[in-house]
């Protein structure tokens, strides 16, 4: 029974709903507007990095496949189920391929043993090593806290949390970086990670709950639309759902190779067959490149082709994004596709 109830926790602590723009104070009763981390729940919230299913239990203790699943759904890995190198991770486990992402990323160890032990305790110097190691960080603060010995495991990891401002220890000038980590105490530093890190991990979803660590199986799981058709060729396999985008009526079709995407693409009123002149192909790019630059901000390249195409090109830094109204000699096209790559 007491693992039943660890497992039901662990489900509505980090399995996400995504979309949902709810204030915590409105989801979680033990959570009122007022809390310390009401606004960094919140935020969690809204990426999917946690649900609103039940109570949260803000200032219950959180164990290791709760840290390793939410620090997971931050930064986007895989949770498909998957064979782990523990023997107490069983493939059958909810959690085993957040927990296996995790260890692989170098974000969290196993022991010696061979067992992961998922529901022993978190310390909050624990804690800062998995921030430190799942956001990269490496500079650390000149602050010292007085229960903190520099020979102590997480030492350099809390200065490096202190330096990125993602906590600054009690006010009496200590960390009790033995004491155990509460769901909001992970809250905050998990949130505060992301913010301050947008483009680690689920910072650089390109639309929605979706980014291009993803695996097919998890957009599914995600993406709400009608799905159309699922097309597995080989290590290629294609995911196309009826959606709208900026205001026309599109196939969104998502593409892996190797159970990752790669690529999605809007093709927009896509039972329309155009055939436009160039005044009217320019007239149209215009009117969804305006729309699209609320979304995506200002376009870095505007390239007409006169005759054949007029096309738009962001650079977002992890990702591109390329407006395309194309002419063949039949057909004009009208295309929004995003690329897990830089540049076109």
């Amino acid at each position: 029974m007491k693992k039943l109830m660890i497992t039901l926790l662990v489900m509505f602590l980090v399995f996400p709903m995504f979309g949902n723009k709810q204030a915590a104070a409105n989801v979680f009763n033990d959570v009122p507007a007022n809390h310390v981390f009401s606004k960094e729940i919140s935020f969690l919230l809204t990426k999917g990095v946690i649900s609103s299913s039940g109570p949260f239990g803000v200032n219950e203790h959180v164990n290791r496949v709760e840290v390793a699943v939410m620090i997971s759904r931050a930064l986007g890995l895989n949770g498909d189920k998957v064979t782990t190198p523990f023997k107490d991770v069983p493939k059958s486990s909810e959690f085993s391929g957040y927990i296996n992402s995790a260890v692989q990323s170098g974000i969290i160890q196993g022991y010696s043993d061979g067992t992961f032990r998922p529901n022993e305790a978190v310390t909050r110097g624990q804690m800062a090593i998995f921030i430190a190691r799942a956001f990269k960080l490496s500079m650390e603060s000149p602050l010292e806290f007085k229960d903190v010995n520099p020979k102590t495991a997480s030492y350099s990891a809390i200065k490096k949390i202190v330096k990125a401002n993602i906590t600054t220890g009690y006010s009496d000038k200590s960390f009790r970086p033995n004491d155990p980590l509460t769901r909001g105490q992970i809250s905050a530093f998990i949130a505060r990670a992301m913010q301050k890190y947008p483009d680690i991990g689920i910072g650089t979803y390109v639309i929605p709950g979706i980014n291009f660590t993803m695996s097919p199986s998890q957009v599914e799981k995600v993406e709400t639309a009608k799905l159309l058709n699922k097309v597995v060729d080989g290590n290629k396999t294609s995911l196309i759902y009826e959606v709208e985008k900026f205001k026309y009526n599109a196939h969104l079709t998502y593409s892996f190779i190797d159970g990752k995407l790669t690529s999605m693409v809007y093709d927009l009123d896509p039972g329309k067959k155009y055939n436009l002149s160039w005044n009217e192909m320019m007239y149209l790019h215009a009117i969804i490149h305006g729309r699209a630059e609320k979304e995506l901000g200002t376009a870095d390249i505007v390239q007409p082709i006169k005759g054949t195409s007029v096309v738009t090109y962001w650079n977002k830094g992890t990702y591109s994004v390329l407006l395309s109204v194309k002419k063949d000699k039949t057909h004009t096209a009208v295309q929004l596709i995003y690329r897990d790559v830089v540049p076109f």
